[in-house]
Formats: structure tokens, sequence, C-alpha cells
């Protein structure tokens, strides 16, 4: 009898410990996104959304990409006491977006869900769900697998693409397996992909690139057919709103917009009793107020123009749907963190030398800097204490033509060398994590430029100072510049 129940003990432990095993083997083969690896972090957000108070969330965003860069949930927060979350992902078909929003209701009790209408068009063909299956796995991974939705969508996904086995949406190492050949960092540090400070938007540090030219109703009896299969899972979202007492709201962002299009979603609003807004339409485009300059909230907004697309959303729900301010320290205790990504943002739009190193004086980045031909001449007295005030030992007056080269580690500067032959060094940051290889040559010398981070080029590779910052949170290179701090000749010799 003993040794009958020793056996059985045996057999559930050796189990046990297999079913252990089979769940890491699948946790670290499954991609994970963040927001150091992804413009559209889904792990991380849907990761922190489950995280959250339950009926905290007032408000809900759905949609694809372009959702996910143009509403930001903390600048709502900041503006108007509004506590959002943003589940929208990359390519999300409205049929993800109606099981992402039933998962949802599970524990939260939103007062109104908005909706990104990208996806309701025929964007995908080929495809069962109207996306494309590796961004279908990218939503639908993330969700607890404990969750009755993630049945019913695997299943449901399944049943429309023959293909895909259902088991592996639960036993991923069946679709990933042969992932482990290029883990990353993120796949060994849960930290990374475990929180998503700004719920679930991901802000893109970039400059406009052309004009926008908002959209012109020219035609009004013009339709175009939503997608049929979109068509029915947005009924199901209206319906699963009515049956919750949500309010329920269209929205476009600024983007490609036809009559066909405009008309066949204000036609489904009247017809349904809800309200559309149409970011694209000139009149709302112009309540954006965006600055060409530095702003757009284009397709992929950049952080600043998203701010705006935040703000005018967020007047919508204050003023048409009554939604009301509180506080919450779980968007209290990000705001820090989302103002260094506006300071972030500042350094693609500084063009003056001074206040582009000002800027620089943070302890999240390593700088580095990287003198070609001259790099000394132009300098002002401003310039020279901006870069004293870094921790630099070196003053770069007087050193005309000269190479120099710096590294700049979250406030400790690690290399300094100027000479008038060729400067280089090799190093590390991140506890070796990251490798770097900079050089500097004078004029000279060569007149080059070079800072190469994890093996790729990052230096502007021209006359003056060379600048590129590495943020170590985000992981990732975050800005490149030069200036030309070379002064002409005849500037030159009006100083003397």
């Amino acid at each position: 009898m003993k040794k009958n129940i020793f056996a059985v003990f045996k057999g559930l432990i050796f189990t046990y410990i297999l079913c252990l095993v089979i769940c890491f083997i699948n946790w670290l083969n499954m991609p994970k996104y963040w927001i150091g690896n992804s413009q559209w972090p889904t792990t991380a957000s849907y990761s922190q959304f489950y995280k959250m108070k339950k009926n905290s969330v007032d408000v809900l965003f759905f949609g694809s990409s372009v959702c996910v860069n143009n509403f930001n949930p903390q600048e709502i927060y900041n503006d108007y006491g509004i506590r959002s979350y943003n589940l929208g992902s990359e390519q999300q078909s409205i049929f993800l977006s109606y099981y992402w929003l039933k998962e949802a209701l599970r524990s939260q009790k939103p007062k109104a869900v908005v909706l990104e209408t990208k996806f309701l068009f025929t964007i995908h063909p080929e495809d069962a769900i109207n996306t494309v299956e590796g961004l279908t796995r990218k939503c639908i991974d993330p969700m607890s697998p404990l969750s009755p939705v993630k049945l019913e969508v695997a299943r449901d996904y399944c049943n429309r693409d023959l293909n895909e086995p259902f088991l592996s949406f639960y036993l991923t190492n069946i679709r990933f397996h042969t992932r482990w050949k290029s883990l990353g960092e993120e796949d060994f540090s849960p930290s990374y992909t475990s929180n998503a400070h700004l719920k679930g938007f991901s802000p893109l540090l970039y400059l406009p690139g052309g004009e926008y030219k908002p959209f012109i109703p020219t035609d009004k009896m013009t339709i175009t057919d939503f997608d049929p299969l979109m068509k029915e899972y947005l009924d199901k979202m209206k319906s699963l709103c009515d049956e919750n007492d949500i309010k329920f709201i269209l929205v476009t962002v600024p983007t490609g917009m036809s009559d066909g299009m405009n008309n066949a979603l204000n036609s489904y609003a009247s017809e349904h009793g809800i309200n559309y807004y149409n970011f694209a339409y000139w009149k709302n485009y112009d309540k954006l107020d965006i600055d060409p300059s530095t702003e757009t909230s284009v397709d992929h907004a950049n952080v600043l123009g998203a701010v705006k697309s935040s703000r005018l959303i967020g007047q919508i729900l204050k003023d048409d749907y009554q939604i009301e301010g509180h506080e919450d320290s779980q968007w209290n205790s990000t705001k820090e963190y989302y103002s260094k990504i506006l300071k972030k943002a500042a350094l693609m739009t500084t063009n003056n030398v001074e206040d582009y190193v000002a800027l620089l004086k943070d302890d999240d980045y390593t700088v580095f800097i990287s003198a070609m031909d001259d790099a000394s001449s132009g300098l002002t007295e401003k310039t020279r204490k901006e870069l004293a005030e870094l921790g630099l030992q070196v003053d770069l007056s007087g050193h005309f033509r000269d190479s120099y080269c710096t590294v700049i580690d979250r406030g400790n500067v690690i290399e300094e060398e100027i000479s008038h032959d060729v400067v280089t060094h090799q190093g590390s940051i991140r506890n070796r994590r990251v490798m770097y290889t900079i050089t500097s040559r004078g004029y000279d010398c060569g007149s080059s430029s070079s800072i190469v981070i994890s093996g790729a080029e990052n230096s502007k590779q021209q006359r003056g100072l060379n600048i590129v910052v590495y943020d170590n949170v985000l992981q990732k290179v975050i800005d490149s510049v030069n200036f030309d701090t070379c002064a002409s000749y005849e500037e030159q010799a009006a100083r003397r």
C-alpha cells in the first residue's frame, strides 16, 4: 500500500515538474513586446491592464497602431482627470477589438468605449480576420490563459483560419518553436514586459516629414462598404456596449480619407444613434492646432502630436459625454515618467546647440560626442559652459581641427580625449550588454566621425559636434544630431 502511495506521489511530483518546464519553455519562446523594442508594446500594455484596480478605468480605447500612437491616457488624465486605458494593438482588426472589449469587461466597468475606425474597411482581403497572423498572435497571446474569452477567441479564429492549430494559443511553443535561436534580454527579464507606465500608449520620437491636407468632403452619395466580418463584429461591440450601459464612440485619426469612407461611417453612426468624430475632417483637424514643424497626429502620431489628439478626445469625453475626472494613484504615480518622455521629445525639436547640450543633463542618458574636421572655432562661451556642466574637463576652445570624443554615462564621464591624431575608444554600457566604438578624426587626420552602438553606425558624420543620445531606460538610441561648431574664416578673424 505504501509503495503504491509513494508511486502515485512520485508521479504527481513528476507531472507537476513537467508542467512547470513546459510552461517555462512556452513563456520563454513567446515573443515579448515592450516600449524598448517595439513601437506597439502589446505584451507590456496587456500585462499592465491586468494589474489595474478593478473598475478603475472609465474609458477604453481600441483600434490599430494609429490608435496606440494617438491617444495617450496619461495626457488625458493630466488635462481632465479622466482615467482611460489604450487597448489598441498593431493592425488590430475589429474582430480582435471585440474580444479585447469582452475581456476588459471582466474587470472594468467603463463609461465609454472609443473605437478607431481604420480596420472597419478591408485592408487584408487575404486574411480570415482582416489582419495578418503574426499580429493576431501579438494581440491574443498576452491575454490571460485562464480567461474564458481567450478560449472563445482562439476557437473563433481557428474556425475561420483552418491552418491555425487551436492548441498553439496555449502551447505557444508550437508556433514559436524556433525562436530560442534569437532570444533577447527581455525574454529573461520579466520586469521589461510587466509594466506599461503610459497605459497602452506608445510614444514615437520623430519629427514630421511633410504637410498634411485635411479631408474636405465633396460627394455625399458615394459609399465605401465596410468589410463584412468587420461590420459583424462592429455590431457586436455596439451591442456589448448597450448591454453594459457604455457609450460607444467612433473616431478616425488624421489619415487618408475618402468621401465613401466618411459617408459610410457617418451613416452607421446616424443609424445606430452614436457619434462619429472624424479628426481628418478639416474642421476637426483645425481644432487640433497642430504645429507642422514639430507635431504630427497623422497616422502614427509623434508624441507631441499625440498631445493634441489626446487633448481633443479628452475634451469630447468631458463635454459631450460628461465623463468626470477622478484622483487616482495609478495615473498620478506615472506623471513623472511621462514628463521625462516629453523631455526626450524636446531633444528632437531643439536646433540650438546650447539649449541641446543643456538637455543632456539626465541620468537616463549615455551621451556620445565625436568631433569631425573642426568643432571648436565656432563654440560660444555659453556652449563651452554647458559642456563643462556635463562634467567634461577639456575646453575645446583653442583646439582648432583637433580630434575629440567623449562618452558620458548617466552623468559620469567615462571617456574623454583630445589629440592631433585619430582618437578611438571601445567600451560598453549597461553592464556590458551594449558595446560601442567611438572615433574622431580632425581635419589633419581624415575628417570623419563614427559612433557605433550595438553594431550600428549612429553618427551624422558631419563637420562639428556629432552627438548621439542613448536612453538606458528605453534601451535604445533616441536621438542623433550634428551641430556645425566650426566658424568661418571671417568669423574667426572677427573674434581675434
